[in-house]
């Protein structure tokens, strides 16, 4: 049973500025983006989540952000395994930086309105008022992975922290996989987070 007065409340709920932490790539991306992208690179049906970024090219992830931005989201971390195709040249290093091209737009616009708001010494703002919605990326580690595989994620989230990577997130079944996370340098991670 819904508490009474909530559909009085909800526009107000609507309104307020919100953070997700945990928003996974491949989840937020437009059923209509995957249709429209399948049918201009001709692709076979049926599509699946995976597919969604393999079809995916840089400038498909503006409405990801835009999604969040209409629901009043002013900081947002999306989260994604790094992914290796060497057979179509993909590396887990330029898939990364592929998204990051995509990020780019959104976090020059945070860059723009910081440096306006610095000059003008106006009021703090939120996404309501205005405020660009402030996008980072976090590296998923699939416990599947090898060890030398999850280091190199590590490495990677180190390498592109100055980029909008801001975290490590370690993914999937805890009782599969044979590495151990302690043996990531303390000094290399800044955030850990644990799906158990």
């Amino acid at each position: 049973m819904e508490p009474a007065g909530w559909q009085q409340r909800l526009p107000f709920c609507e309104r307020l500025p919100k953070v997700e932490l945990h928003a996974h790539l491949n989840g937020s991306i437009r059923d209509s983006t995957i249709r429209e992208l399948a049918e201009k690179r001709q692709a076979e049906a049926p599509l699946v989540a995976e597919d969604a970024l393999r079809l995916t090219n840089k400038g498909q992830l503006a409405p990801v952000v835009e999604d969040f931005a209409a629901d009043n989201v002013c900081y947002l971390e999306l989260r994604t395994t790094p992914k290796s195709n060497p057979g179509a040249g993909m590396s887990k290093q330029s898939y990364i930086e592929a998204v990051l091209a995509g990020l780019l737009p959104f976090m020059r616009a945070e860059t723009a309105w910081l440096d306006a708001r610095n000059k003008h010494q106006g009021p703090p703002s939120s996404a309501a008022s205005g405020m660009p919605i402030v996008v980072r990326l976090v590296l998923s580690i699939d416990r599947r992975e090898s060890t030398q595989g999850a280091l190199d994620t590590v490495r990677l989230a180190v390498q592109l922290r100055s980029q909008g990577v801001v975290g490590i997130d370690l993914s999937g079944n805890p009782s599969i996989g044979q590495w151990c996370p302690t043996r990531v340098s303390r000094k290399q991670c800044w955030t850990l987070h644990r799906t158990d």
